[in-house]
């Protein structure tokens, strides 16, 4: 079925082994996200690696990248979980694991002065994804999103 959400078209597939062979034979179509004013503003306008338009930063993790860093990966994999092991037989993993998501999204470990900010900007951060921008469905009813606040 196919739905036209304003200026969007959007292809819905409700049996599997359809969904499968539609993927199968456009894997570079669905390849991009499209794009959105909410990812805008959470990605500094698509510039990280995480909302990438498809050929941009993705050669960062092609096969021949991937596979020459796999011995890297595996002792780092390694180290993680006998830290998380250690970690959880003294009763603080989730603080742990915490840390290491931080580390990996923002470059730094988590302090106990960082935590209240941390909480905050996710909080405000997670708002967004409940806002819906008629900019991104209707591109002509951008003045409306400015009306509101929105923009």
């Amino acid at each position: 079925m196919l739905l036209h959400l304003g200026t969007i078209r959007t292809l819905v597939v409700s049996c599997p082994k359809i969904a499968k062979e539609v993927i199968r034979n456009n894997d570079l179509i669905f390849a991009t996200r499209p794009k959105t004013k909410v990812m805008d503003f959470l990605s500094y306008n698509n510039n990280n690696i995480a909302f990438a338009q498809y050929g941009g930063k993705t050669h960062l993790l092609s096969p021949q990248r991937v596979k020459s860093l796999s011995f890297d990966r595996a002792e780092k994999v390694s180290l993680l979980l006998e830290k998380v092991s250690d970690a959880s037989l003294r009763g603080n993993g989730n603080s742990y694991i915490t840390n290491v998501i931080c580390r990996v999204v923002l470059g730094s470990w988590i302090t106990k002065e960082k935590k209240p900010l941390l909480s905050k900007v996710s909080h405000e951060s997670s708002a967004l994804f409940y806002e819906v921008f008629l900019e991104d469905f209707f591109p002509n009813l951008k003045w409306l999103d400015v009306m509101r606040g929105s923009h």
